[in-house]
């Protein structure tokens, strides 16, 4: 009776083992599937969420097969979830960083602050985000290099998209002549204000135009407008028409001397 009983344990536990380990790989072969489905899309938002989901069925799995060792044994149920969280505890302790950035995922995927081919600054890095991945993001910066960003860092630090911004600012400063007067000045700042509001690239928002500061060395006029330029090459286009149309205006007036002093592009 005795032999007969530890022989049915034992095909219990096999067969136990057994669907665990089979569902276990049926779970794996439907990530493959699927992941080699998202790979042919633009995104990698599915990417994670197909990890995650994945993740989350694996260990339902393996909880699962505890339980049913645990009643095969006739083991209480309160020893096992007692075991599982002491055992959970210590795993967490371990892969804090793992589980860190398996929750920073979820939190991408639920916010979406970026997507790939965004334009973004996370913490100190800026570029333009190639890849986000179950357990960090990749950026490609301005020096060609990537920079591969753990996911649970990214969570905790603050995300600047530059890509969401709807306009870009044009910001520069001419050195006049300090001879200039007032009156030649205030006839420059209605021209130029003029020449940006009467441009189709303009928003006519936030036009700043006008004297900024006097220095030895001459005045500083400072011009501040927004274009609409979604790329990088017509945002380029678009500030060397602008300001060498604005440098023509000036010369034209009766300022007698001028030179392009500063140049901040933002």
């Amino acid at each position: 009776m005795f032999r007969y009983f530890t022989l049915l344990s034992i095909g219990r536990i096999l067969t136990s083992i057994g669907l665990t380990w089979l569902a276990y790989n049926i779970i794996s072969l439907v990530m493959a599937a699927l992941h080699h489905r998202t790979d042919q899309t633009d995104t990698d938002i599915d990417d994670i969420l197909v990890s995650l989901i994945g993740s989350t069925m694996k260990i339902i799995v393996i909880i699962a097969g505890f339980f049913a060792g645990a009643e095969i044994f006739s083991v209480p149920y309160q020893t096992v979830v007692a075991g599982l969280g002491i055992g959970g505890l210590a795993f967490a302790i371990a892969a804090k960083d793992t589980i860190a950035n398996f929750f920073g995922s979820a939190i991408i995927l639920a916010d979406r602050p970026f997507v790939q081919g965004d334009e973004v600054k996370i913490g100190e890095y800026f570029g333009t985000v190639t890849h986000v991945g179950i357990r960090s993001t990749r950026i490609r910066t301005l020096d060609d290099t990537e920079v591969v960003i753990p996911n649970g860092q990214i969570s905790n630090d603050i995300i600047d998209n530059y890509s969401k911004r709807e306009h870009r600012r044009i910001k520069s400063r001419f050195l006049l002549d300090n001879a200039t007067d007032k009156v030649t000045l205030d006839a420059l700042e209605r021209e130029v204000t003029s020449f940006l509001e009467n441009d189709n690239n303009v928003i006519n928002i936030d036009i700043l135009i006008g004297v900024q500061e006097y220095t030895m060395f001459g005045i500083e006029f400072s011009v501040t407008f927004y274009v609409d330029a979604q790329t990088k090459v017509d945002y380029s286009t678009q500030q060397h028409r602008l300001l060498s149309d604005i440098a023509v205006i000036i010369k034209e007036s009766d300022v007698k001397s001028v030179k392009v002093h500063d140049n901040l592009i933002n």
